[in-house]
């Protein structure tokens, strides 16, 4: 009754779905309603759709909310939020929140009749690593500095991204399945197809606009190369490309392909680099371990260390200790 009460009082303003947003958060944290969560009828129809496999450590929660107005809305909920969930006693989890409607991009406003998708998807750093078993790490730097700790909290626009975007959640809303096996594998089939398309559109922002010839502005040499110095002072801490592009007076695009024609390589590929090789000379220090020089530069678990030095060095970090030791 609290719930309901709560929300009969919104008005219709951006504040209004603000307070919406940290209902379902509430209710999501707390756990308790198992139901799908209720608006007034003057409000508009909420459905909530999960997939919850605790033992594997995938969560899923997408809330589908039409409203018979249109409604503004903050241009912060028009991003994809990239955070880590910690846990006692538990290796930080990655979550990845954003709202979505098509035709939100334009105006920043929620036009009524139309689904509003709310997205929350929780992944356990156990279910990533099952994943990576032959240590080939290779998530985007954006999510890797969430689970490292480093960026607990990043925003990304997914204006590009609508049309895939549109596409995984209705196909996650309008499953007819009933609760059980199968439903569960069709959920989580379409959950890492979504990640598939995230993590590509990562990995791949930072090359593509690489691959034509790309003539750096002689004024912004120096920015440049003040980008490079930054990074290799704060190798525990990078800065995201955003605070990066930024601190240097470059937008990102041109920061991006700048550095690529200018170096040779992606901002995120001279990060792990220059930490492996800052990481085979403290391997090979007396009384070194593994765990300790993968904290060192900034890596909240030793797996995450593990796999990028295997994945630049071809070895395991343990090889270069016993053949030091040997």
């Amino acid at each position: 009754m609290e719930a309901t009460t709560r929300l009969n009082t919104f008005k219709p303003t951006t504040e209004h779905f603000d307070r919406l947003l940290d209902l379902v958060n509430q209710l999501n944290a707390t756990g308790q309603f198992e139901q799908e969560l209720s608006l007034p009828h003057h409000i508009g129809t909420a459905r909530k759709h999960e997939l919850n496999q605790t033992t594997k450590g995938l969560a899923l929660t997408l809330y589908e909310f039409t409203f018979n107005y249109d409604l503004p809305i903050d241009e912060s909920h028009l991003q994809l939020k990239i955070a880590a969930r910690q846990e006692p006693n538990q290796l930080p989890a990655l979550h990845l929140q954003f709202c979505f409607q098509s035709h939100a991009f334009k105006n920043l406003v929620l036009q009524k009749g139309e689904a509003v998708y709310a997205f929350q998807l929780t992944l356990g750093h156990n279910y990533l690593i099952a994943f990576t078993e032959d240590l080939k790490y290779e998530l985007p730097l954006e999510m890797e500095q969430a689970l490292n700790l480093t960026v607990p909290v990043s925003l990304h626009s997914i204006e590009n991204l609508s049309g895939k975007l549109q596409l995984y959640c209705k196909q996650l809303a309008s499953t007819k399945l009933a609760s059980g096996i199968r439903k569960n594998i069709y959920l989580e089939s379409k959950v890492l197809g979504l990640l598939n398309f995230l993590f590509q559109h990562f990995n791949e922002s930072n090359t593509a606009v690489s691959n034509n010839k790309f003539k750096i502005k002689a004024a912004d040499l120096p920015k440049l190369q003040e980008a490079k110095s930054i990074l290799l002072q704060q190798l525990r801490e990078p800065l995201t490309i955003s605070e990066l592009a930024r601190k240097v007076g470059l937008n990102e695009n041109y920061l991006k392909r700048g550095f690529k024609e200018l170096f040779h390589t992606t901002i995120h590929e001279f990060i792990q680099v220059e930490r492996v090789e800052n990481a085979k000379i403290l391997l090979q220090q007396k009384g070194a371990s593994v765990s300790q020089v993968g904290y060192e530069l900034g890596f909240s678990c030793v797996s995450h260390f593990s796999a990028s030095f295997k994945k630049i060095t071809g070895i395991n970090p343990s090889e270069l200790i016993s053949s030091v030791t040997e």
